[in-house]
């Protein structure tokens, strides 16, 4: 599991891994997951990458209630 603290919230994500990566002026954080958060297998690789914007995480994955 990988836990991030925001302002006082706790995040969690099951994780393989993680990167913080920065683009220029900004950062993303970079995490691994496995295939199956993607639509794949389990085994296959996948990443989400989510970036902190006005006073919330943003990613480009599907809602939460979706996946």
């Amino acid at each position: 599991m990988l836990y991030l603290i925001v302002e006082g919230t706790v995040h969690a994500w099951q994780a393989t891994g993680w990167r913080l990566i920065e683009w220029g002026p900004d950062r993303m954080l970079l995490i691994g997951r496995d295939g199956g958060w993607c639509g794949g297998a389990g085994a296959e690789v996948c990443y989400e990458a989510l970036v902190w914007s006005n006073g919330r995480i943003l990613t480009v994955g599907p809602p939460p209630e979706t996946r």
